[in-house]
């Protein structure tokens, strides 16, 4: 093992006979190995010698390897990957480690196989450096909310672990997840736990190498959370990547007794915090080039773009749905354009539609206690009324638009006003 030679591995285990036995599977695999038996040692070899990865135990009489973790990134020695290992790890220390810039948690004692692939993989993927690319080269935007998000995602497309988004479903999560496929890969959605019920051979076959992104792990029932992790695991051994979005943090499911603790544990080692809107708005403009990019990859988009007098607008409306808003309106204001240019006007009367339907919202304060028949009746009309307006009377596009067909549509417009 040629690459393996020129690697060297630090093995920090209080216990001499796990140092020596670590050492000895690490040097016949062709690696060169430096032990240390507590913290003092271990920070002393961090300074002199040249290493590509350190094997930590949590546990240790003295200075722990959480704290040592820490001090090490405090001091700017975060440029080694770390693998952690530990016989009582809880699911909050794994997230601590994570957090922390850890890459995986170990568990002891720990399979001769299960070491050397956590070993090679991290070696293979390499430093932080080795992150996308791809999340490297687009703005998110410089506000320190955005910066972080940004840093987490880099953090977490350097490794092929599952990834758990954390924050409400207005927030980008979905949105900004997809930011973690491969280039030229698929994203395929997981909008429905039953989908994990009957199988998943064909949605490994779908991804093909890309992202598998399962919409709500709050919502997975018992045999939902089983399939989800046969996934996985199946996922991890073919190169696909899996994420899941959730309203509620690691440590909250391992505090259920009805949430599978693996799968649990499996997404506490890398999560990613959503950040609210309000706290990204002078990014907004940097988010919208992203939303506009989305959208310009589909075929009937492709062109298109926000002038400068749009995206001001964009910056001065408040957002009451969040980030989801926002997209809602991009995708709305695109649609309605009929060239390449989605002037402000059009903008606008999407931000005003927006604004009418969130100070009426329900356009009626009775609309809860009406049959469902007259509530649809209700909406439809509503829908027809500002269609038309935001299309300037253009019926051949407020057809296509509205997906019917046009003589039906024509139909039900005429049915409309001569209602009043």
């Amino acid at each position: 093992m040629n690459q393996g030679k020129r690697k060297k591995i630090l093995v920090l285990d209080d216990e001499i006979g796990i140092r020596e036995l670590l050492a000895e599977i690490l040097s016949d695999e062709g690696y060169a190995v430096v032990c240390a038996e507590n913290a003092e040692a271990a920070w002393k070899a961090r300074m002199e010698e040249n290493l590509s990865l350190v094997l930590l135990d949590i546990w240790m009489p003295g200075l722990d390897g959480l704290t040592l973790l820490k001090q090490w990134n405090e001091s700017g020695l975060s440029d080694v990957p770390v693998l952690i290992m530990s016989g009582h790890a809880t699911i909050d220390m794994a997230v601590e480690a994570m957090k922390l810039g850890a890459r995986e948690v170990l568990e002891k004692p720990i399979a001769t196989s299960r070491l050397l692939t956590a070993v090679e993989n991290t070696l293979h993927r390499g430093q932080a450096s080795h992150s996308s690319p791809y999340i490297r080269q687009e703005n998110f935007g410089k506000s320190p909310a955005m910066r972080q998000l940004k840093k987490n995602m880099l953090d977490a497309s350097a490794e092929p672990l599952p990834v758990l988004f954390v924050g409400s479903p207005d927030s980008g999560i979905f949105f900004f997840a997809q930011f973690l496929a491969p280039p030229n890969k698929p994203v395929v959605f997981i909008d429905s736990g039953i989908q994990l019920e009957i199988g998943f051979d064909k949605l490994l076959r779908k991804a093909d190498g890309g992202l598998i992104i399962v919409r709500h792990l709050d919502f997975l029932n018992a045999v939902q959370q089983s399939g989800l992790l046969g996934l996985v695991r199946e996922a991890a051994r073919i190169n696909t990547r899996v994420a899941a979005c959730s309203t509620q943090p690691p440590e909250v499911f391992a505090e259920k007794s009805r949430f599978n603790q693996k799968l649990a544990e499996i997404f506490s080692r890398r999560v990613v915090m959503m950040p609210p809107l309000s706290q990204c708005m002078d990014d907004l403009p940097e988010i919208a080039a992203l939303i506009t990019k989305s959208l310009t990859a589909q075929t009937d988009m492709a062109g298109k773009h926000l002038t400068p007098q749009a995206v001001n607008l964009l910056c001065q409306h408040n957002y009451e749905n969040d980030f989801s808003e926002l997209m809602s309106v991009v995708r709305s204001a695109f649609m309605y354009a009929e060239g390449d240019k989605v002037e402000a006007d059009i903008v606008q009367s999407i931000l005003d539609r927006f604004s009418r339907n969130s100070s009426s919202r329900g356009f009626s304060p009775n609309i809860f206690s009406m049959p469902l028949r007259e509530a649809r009746e209700m909406f439809e009309r509503e829908y027809f009324r500002n269609l038309v307006q935001i299309v300037r009377g253009n019926m051949q596009q407020a057809a296509e638009i509205s997906g019917l067909e046009r003589t039906y549509f024509y139909r039900k417009l005429k049915q409309y006003k001569e209602e009043g």
